[in-house]
């Protein structure tokens, strides 16, 4: 009788011991996927984190690009303009000459005709 006892109680024991082997088992196989998820989210988020700071580097690498063509494009624009001041000025000045010689001209013109008339 006390050899069953003990039997049973070495029995119950032991699958005391197994269950808290498995139980060990299943905590320890949820730790390491815990620990694979957490290095996958670290991961992820690194690559993240260089691929935004990769695009941010893109982007103004772009922006500036942008920036110097609109700087040569607006040196161009003020170029042709002043071309274009100065062309409309030698026009203007070129008028103002053939306007002047044609009041010269009639200028002249009156004041053959008071001596002829005279």
């Amino acid at each position: 009788m006390l050899l069953d006892r003990s039997a049973k109680a070495v029995e119950l024991a032991r699958q005391g011991c197994l269950r808290a082997a498995a139980r060990v088992s299943q905590l320890e196989a949820q730790m390491q996927r815990l620990q694979d998820l957490y290095a996958d989210y670290t991961r992820r988020l690194r690559e993240g984190q260089d691929r935004a700071h990769g695009i941010s580097q893109t982007v103004k690498a772009v922006h500036a690009a942008a920036l110097r063509d609109l700087q040569r494009t607006e040196q161009e624009q003020n170029k042709y303009e002043a071309l274009i001041e100065r062309e409309d000025l030698k026009a203007n000045e070129a008028a103002e000459k053939v306007e002047q010689r044609a009041f010269e001209e009639l200028a002249i013109n009156r004041y053959i005709q008071q001596q002829r008339a005279a």
